[in-house]
């Protein structure tokens, strides 16, 4: 593959071209092949090198083939699931440690699926980014999540961040930001009650396309916060340089913390210092035990979300919880009483049209560094 690290010049314009090869034995300690099974047998090792990375050579299995077919088969599911509408959304709160006072919540997928019932993102999202799928699914998941966020907005709820995920496939799309322009259009909503969650892989890509992208989105209003941090690998000047909102610390940062060992929290608490160093909002994921809020609480972590204050739960039953207005968890443990010092920021509310010739005025949400952008022209 070593010549084709080169690239090639053509009437004085260098082009750079990956070759991805796909490998068949035949004869000798292996079984002989005809000349039709040993065109498909390289096509799939082909295929699989393709999606590997491409630029890489792959050579045929067994093992190969059985998982070809099984992804083929999977790729088909998925097809026929986004055809009839089996996915659906759940919410899980996002709330002010201090209080438990719901102030947004993060969207999940689930696959209602027909003979294996429901079937968790861990089983489908890889096989979907994989095939491409993800960017079809990724933009319905926009659509219908921020869909559901106007009608909680029509029921007085405009103050709610609604936080989604989306993937690398999706940002390396050229008409990405349009798309979510054209969304926020159509369901009439602030550009600040918008959270997109990337993953760290995203930090280390070196693609000036993807950090053009995040910074229109910025300036769209749009928040971008970075899931699961901590578990990737990215530089902190990367934080910077892609202009990152709010920074979600991992679970499995959280788990350890409130067993009374100090360095348990170590990597949690260095997470907190350097995101208020950078002027970083933090959100902490999977607080499940009131020990384990209290310490994220005297780190300085202000937001949480985890089964502590409520497991995800379809679009009605946050609506429930939003209507009684409970304040979730039990009360905050910490010795010498809470700081209920907050991270509010006054910024003007967002006009977007609504229909022909009418404009509906919204709040943007409060708490949010950087809140005040709403251009979406």
């Amino acid at each position: 593959m070593r010549p084709f690290r080169t690239p090639f010049v053509v009437q004085g314009d260098e082009f750079s071209v990956t070759a991805s090869i796909g490998v068949v034995r035949s004869g000798g300690s292996e079984d002989a092949l005809d000349f039709a099974e040993l065109l498909r047998c390289a096509d799939l090792a082909l295929y699989a090198a393709k999606e590997r990375g491409k630029g890489r050579a792959e050579l045929y299995s067994d093992d190969l083939h059985t998982r070809m077919l099984s992804r083929a088969t999977h790729r088909a599911e998925l097809s026929k699931a986004l055809e009839n509408e089996q996915f659906e959304l759940c919410y899980q709160p996002i709330v002010l440690i201090d209080t438990g006072e719901i102030v947004g919540s993060e969207t999940l997928l689930r696959w209602r699926h027909p003979t294996r019932g429901l079937v968790m993102p861990d089983e489908f999202i890889t096989t979907a980014e994989e095939t491409g799928q993800i960017v079809e699914l990724g933009r319905w998941v926009l659509d219908h999540a921020c869909a559901q966020w106007r009608a909680w907005a029509d029921l007085g709820h405009t103050r709610h961040r609604l936080s989604v995920n989306v993937s690398v496939r999706q940002l390396q799309e050229p008409g990405f930001v349009d798309e979510v322009r054209s969304v926020l259009l159509r369901h009439s909503m602030a550009p600040a009650a918008l959270v997109l969650e990337v993953t760290e892989s995203v930090l280390a890509l070196d693609e000036s396309a993807i950090r053009r992208r995040l910074t229109l989105l910025r300036r769209m209003g749009v928040q971008i916060a970075v899931d699961d941090f901590g578990t990737g690998y990215s530089s902190l000047s990367f934080l910077q340089q892609f202009q990152i909102d709010e920074v979600k610390i991992d679970k499995s940062f959280v788990d350890g913390l409130g067993s009374g060992n100090l360095d348990e929290g170590a990597l949690a608490n260095a997470i907190v210092s350097m995101s208020h160093s950078l002027r970083l909002q933090v959100v902490a994921e999977g607080i499940e035990r009131v020990a384990q809020r209290d310490e994220l609480w005297s780190m300085g972590c202000r937001l949480g979300q985890g089964r502590l204050y409520s497991k995800p739960v379809p679009p009605e039953e946050l609506l429930d919880l939003l209507n009684r207005a409970d304040k979730l968890g039990n009360e905050l443990a910490i010795p010498g009483g809470p700081n209920t010092a907050r991270l509010r920021i006054p910024v003007p509310v967002v006009r977007l049209p609504q229909g022909s010739g009418d404009v509906r005025v919204y709040p943007v949400p409060e708490a949010l560094p950087g809140a005040g952008h709403s251009i979406l022209s």
